[in-house]
């Protein structure tokens, strides 16, 4: 399970509150949980890294850093839907301090549930004998964020309901489309893609954190 509990709400928010068994239970009942994953093989270029039999080229030095010991990827794009986004809009207008909650809440639940999906690909791996890196995310270091488009459209993501609005913002905003390498060498990384992206010395690190 990725969410269930009142208890579960109250470790998110460090205090104990009276209407969290009621809303909890309303927090579940918005989600809808998706997800599509796929694996492609990896083909790198000078400049760039397509993967095999698509359109998608992932661009930077942050990226080809993460994915240099590896010849397959996976690419997956999870989301909560959008029932929890109109639940947010509601509460925005009527109790800003319950759609404060769920905005905690809902950040925690997609990160679980990437988690759970990460889990299971390196779990399958494994039993091959490969290796996984960390999942690395569009807009991380210096991998331009417009590569979501690409990774939407292979996913289907319109079939989940989820696209880009005009300025690149994901919708449901509880959304995350992220890349997972493999291979017998594949190194699991670290979070610190400052160090060898491009952006480094003008970049002023916020977008990292």
């Amino acid at each position: 399970m990725i969410f269930t509990s009142a208890q579960e709400l109250e470790k998110i928010l460090g205090k104990k509150e009276d209407f969290l068994n009621d809303f909890s239970k309303e927090i579940n009942d918005s989600l809808e949980l998706k997800k599509s994953v796929k694996k492609f093989s990896l083909i790198f270029c000078d400049e760039r890294i397509e993967l095999q039999g698509t359109d998608i080229t992932f661009l930077g030095n942050a990226i080809r850093e993460h994915l240099k010991n590896c010849t397959h990827c996976y690419i997956f794009l999870a989301t909560l839907g959008d029932k929890i986004d109109r639940l947010s809009d509601k509460l925005q207008l009527v109790d800003l301090s319950k759609a404060y909650i769920l905005d905690t809440a809902a950040n925690e639940i997609i990160e679980r549930y990437c988690d759970e999906i990460s889990n299971e690909i390196e779990k399958e791996e494994l039993s091959k004998g490969n290796k996984v890196t960390l999942r690395f995310s569009p807009g991380y270091a210096d991998l331009p964020l417009e590569t979501q488009r690409q990774i939407i459209k292979v996913l289907g993501g319109e079939k989940m309901g989820v696209y880009l609005s005009d300025t690149l913002i994901m919708k449901p905003f509880k959304s995350v489309s992220a890349i997972i390498g493999v291979g017998k060498k594949a190194i699991k990384g670290s979070r610190d893609y400052c160090a060898v992206c491009k952006n480094n010395k003008s970049c002023d690190k916020r977008i990292c954190k």
